[in-house]
């Protein structure tokens, strides 16, 4: 039988389902978070193949992100990977950037607030060497520490020179530009040396420095030509031919070129075109050092015992001096002309000639007396010796100063940066110095007949010894 139920219990039933019933309001959701940061930038290699050879952390300093790079690494189009707190940054993580004036970088929270950062970009120093065995080097010049090699060739080479993110050197059979980021070979352009028939008896380079400017490397080679070259590619631009290897680098002036050949004659080129603009002779004598341009005067020294000055512009002989043996380059600082013929070191007035001051050390080596090329920086002068000696002396009076003694014949020339003296002996030790006192600051070695050194800093200032067209 069918149980039904009344309309009264109907009723209850509708009304406490209705009292079960009652509206309760929608939650309210928790307000957007301010929260913005950035938690990690970083440069991989695997996203920066070309220019990395490890991953680079950035260090961050309150609001400011510093990528401490090697030397010369190109920065120009680096990727990042970032991880944040936030809803978003821009540029947007993995977007290649140019960091050359470094980026700023915003997060932006879920409430719509944004935060910045400045990611900079800093270079570590580096320091570069060639051996005798044809080797270049790379080193930190803060602590010795061998960052890479490279392998150019099996003979000697040229004190090296910097730029354009590579490193440029030259030996017997070619002109080699290395990744200056990881020690790769970028390119090399081959050349055959000529036979050299000259007496060229000398403690200084075997081979002339080439320098950089503006993109393209100027070098005196010693397949007998003087030579532009497209730094980034090697292209030739255009050569300059004689029928004899250059002993003496280039030195670059108001758009012409300066280099002294083993014929006895100082050359002036064109740096556009290659062609000649003048010729000097002077004794006669090889010219194997690189000549030093200054106030529109050409300073160059040759085997014959002179020592010329000449009018950049026209080749016209201004002064000459006679009764030393010019195997070292000179330097200039203080408005006077440094010069280490022998066993001395000459200070000169640039526009008469005139001896200002001479310190005699006396050098004896194992076939000829020698001094290197002198270096001056801060008020010294500072010189190499093949007695394995450094010495500082006051630029203004010659007043010794301090030396050091290596131990071992120096044939290489100083460089000073930041106060510090760099310099290499025979056995391929680098000895760092202090400028203030000669005291020791570290010895590293690279490799029997070491190269005098190119060193850069951290703020992108590259430093060159006297036998560089590029002396600083």
């Amino acid at each position: 039988m069918r149980q039904y139920l009344s309309p009264f219990c109907l009723t209850l039933l509708l009304l406490a389902m209705l009292a079960c019933h009652k509206d309760h309001p929608a939650p309210v959701p928790p307000p957007p978070s301010s929260e913005k940061d950035i938690t990690l930038f970083e440069l991989k290699k695997a996203d920066n193949p070309t220019v990395l050879t490890a991953d680079v952390i950035g260090v961050f300093v309150n609001d400011t992100i510093q990528l401490n790079l090697p030397a010369q690494t190109p920065v120009t189009s680096l990727v990042p990977f970032i991880t944040i707190i936030g809803k978003s940054v821009a540029p947007a993580a993995g977007s290649p950037q140019d960091f050359t004036s470094g980026v700023t970088y915003t997060v932006t929270a879920d409430d719509g607030s944004t935060k910045t950062f400045k990611v900079v970009v800093n270079h570590k120093s580096a320091l570069y060497v060639t051996d005798g065995t044809g080797k270049l080097t790379c080193l930190d010049p803060i602590t010795s520490g061998v960052n890479w090699t490279y392998q150019c060739g099996t003979t000697s080479l040229s004190c090296p020179t910097a730029g354009n993110g590579m490193v440029f050197t030259t030996g017997y059979d070619g002109l080699y530009a290395v990744n200056a980021n990881n020690g790769s070979l970028a390119w090399k352009m081959s050349f055959t040396a000529l036979r050299d028939t000259f007496n060229i008896k000398s403690p200084g380079p075997a081979f002339p420095v080439p320098i950089f400017v503006n993109g393209t490397i100027y070098g005196s080679f010693a397949d007998g030509t003087v030579r532009a070259v497209d730094a980034k590619t090697g292209t030739v631009k255009w050569s300059f031919t004689t029928n004899f290897p250059f002993h003496s680098g280039p030195t670059l002036y108001n758009s012409s070129l300066y280099v002294g050949g083993v014929d006895g004659y100082l050359y002036s080129i064109d740096a556009n075109t290659g062609a000649q603009n003048w010729r000097f002779k002077g004794s006669g004598d090889p010219f194997i050092e690189n000549p030093l341009v200054l106030n529109n005067i050409v300073y160059i020294g040759s085997q014959g015992a002179y020592f010329y000055a000449v009018q950049a512009n026209s080749g016209n002989l201004v002064w000459d001096n006679t009764d030393y043996l010019a195997n070292a380059s000179p330097a200039a600082g203080n408005g006077i002309i440094y010069t280490a013929p022998e066993n001395l070191i000459i200070a000169t007035d640039p526009l008469t000639g005139t001896q200002k001051w001479y310190v005699d050390h006396d050098t004896v080596g194992p076939d000829y007396n020698g001094m290197s090329s002198p270096y001056v920086a801060n008020g010294k002068v500072f010189v190499g010796s093949i007695n394995g000696h450094v010495y500082a002396h006051d630029a203004t009076n010659g007043h010794s100063l301090w030396s050091y003694n290596v131990g071992y014949y120096i044939f290489s020339s100083p460089v000073v940066a930041n106060g510090r003296l760099y310099i290499t002996d025979m056995y391929g030790h680098v000895i760092v110095l202090n400028t203030a006192d000669g005291s020791s600051v570290w010895t590293s070695n690279v490799g029997q007949f070491a190269s005098s050194i190119c060193l850069i800093d951290s703020s992108g200032t590259t430093y060159h010894p006297a036998e560089s067209g590029e002396q600083n």
